[in-house]
């Protein structure tokens, strides 16, 4: 049986997904609200995630994914505040 995905879909969910959780994030910290950081994250996100998925998800896809995509998500979105604040 083969599986069909529809990539379009997939990073369209993952984008809204991405965008709402990082807005979401910046309001309840008080973080500020700068709509063209969340969406470049959020489609940084999306499209990470719509690769991994797309093209299997190997060790490196997942690595990505779990470990290195969120701060960099992160440090998009709110700066250089959001890195200091992981040390």
């Amino acid at each position: 049986m083969t599986q069909i995905i529809y990539a379009d879909l997939l990073f369209f969910i993952n984008f809204l997904a991405d965008f709402l959780i990082l807005y979401l994030t910046g309001v309840f910290f008080g973080c500020g609200c700068k709509l063209l950081g969340f969406l470049l994250s959020a489609a940084l996100g999306a499209i990470i995630g719509t690769v991994c998925i797309c093209f299997g998800n190997t060790g490196l896809c997942a690595l990505l994914v779990v470990i290195i995509s969120p701060p960099i998500m992160c440090f998009i979105a709110f700066g250089k505040r959001s890195v200091r604040s992981f040390g």
